[in-house]
């Protein structure tokens, strides 16, 4: 039992050692790091560039300017000989000579004189000086007044050649057809159809309708039927419940007149007409027009200007004696 207590006792001694060696640590690292010196790094500035100094600029000294004026004058051979270089430039009406001129005037003025001149010779000189600085005020207004306006026409010209932005229910192509004053549901309610002549929006069951039909392959050959693409096809004659692609002609003779006269059937079909069929058009035609004490036939068709006029009227028909129908050829 003595040794056991003796183990426990050295073991807890060596482990309050270690623990307290730790904290040592711990608390002392920090104390260390920052006892450091870190070197600091400061960027240098460059030193400041010495700028030269234009001697024709503003902020140039007086004398400096002054005695390039009288080296100016002295090379050209007096102050009239400059004037009269700076107006040889400035007859060319540019802005480059005129500031040329302008520069040789200006330093015409700053030079001195070699001896007293006279009160003429001096306002002589002004008045030429002055000459010269009004036409390059001219010439330079002149020329920023052409820049601002086509500045103003270049905007213009961009301005007008930009396609403004259309929201497609408000582009023309989306806007609802007139259809001849009928709406788009009064015209589906009647089945409306357009005449092959005459363009005339009307129901169904008032117009003649001429239907291609596509014979089965069981069904007999016909006397005028037409093959196309492989199949076999007729036209005839229906009111309804034959499905196929149709034409529709007014029930009056004019319209199935020209309608036989312009091929107009034929092309909506597609296929070559019979003339049987064209005999019975005109046969109902006929009829009809007889059963309503109607004659149809003296009168021409005055088709509306406009590919997209139909949607608005239809043509109309007119008396040979109208002054409308001159030039219509029947």
């Amino acid at each position: 039992s003595l040794a056991v207590s003796s183990v426990s006792t050295t073991m807890s001694s060596s482990s309050s050692l270690s623990s307290r060696m730790r904290c040592d640590v711990s608390f002392a690292s920090p104390a260390s790091s920052s006892s450091r010196v870190r070197p600091t790094l400061r960027a240098r500035k460059p030193p400041s560039a010495s700028v030269a100094r234009d001697p024709l600029s503003a902020s140039s000294s007086p004398s400096l300017t002054s005695s390039l004026s009288d080296a100016i004058v002295d090379l050209a051979g007096g102050i009239d000989a400059v004037l009269d270089i700076a107006e040889t430039h400035a007859r060319e009406r540019t802005s480059a000579s005129l500031g040329v001129a302008v520069s040789l005037a200006r330093h015409a003025e700053r030079a001195r004189q070699p001896s007293a001149p006279s009160a003429s010779t001096l306002s002589s000189s002004r008045r030429r000086i002055d000459d010269i600085e009004r036409d390059y005020a001219q010439v330079t207004m002149e020329d920023s007044f052409y820049t601002e306006i086509s500045r103003a026409a270049r905007a213009i010209r961009r301005r007008d050649k930009a396609k403004p932005k259309v929201r497609a229910r408000d582009r023309a192509c989306n806007q609802p057809k007139a259809r001849q004053g009928l709406r788009k549901s009064d015209a589906r309610d009647i089945h409306a159809r357009s005449c092959v002549a005459c363009e005339r929006l009307a129901a169904q069951g008032e117009l003649f309708r001429v239907v291609r039909v596509k014979l089965r392959a069981d069904d007999a050959d016909e006397d005028e039927m037409v093959v196309k693409d492989g199949e076999r096809y007729v036209s005839r004659m229906s009111e309804s419940g034959t499905s196929g692609r149709s034409a529709y002609v007014c029930k009056t003779r004019a319209c199935v007149d020209r309608a036989v006269r312009v091929n107009a059937i034929a092309r909506i079909l597609r296929m070559n007409i019979p003339q049987s069929l064209c005999a019975t058009l005109k046969a109902e035609a006929t009829a009809f027009e007889e059963a309503n004490g109607v004659d149809t036939r003296p009168l021409l068709y005055l088709r509306p200007d406009g590919a997209s006029a139909r949607w608005t009227a239809p043509g109309e028909w007119v008396a040979r004696e109208d002054p409308r129908a001159r030039g219509i050829k029947w």
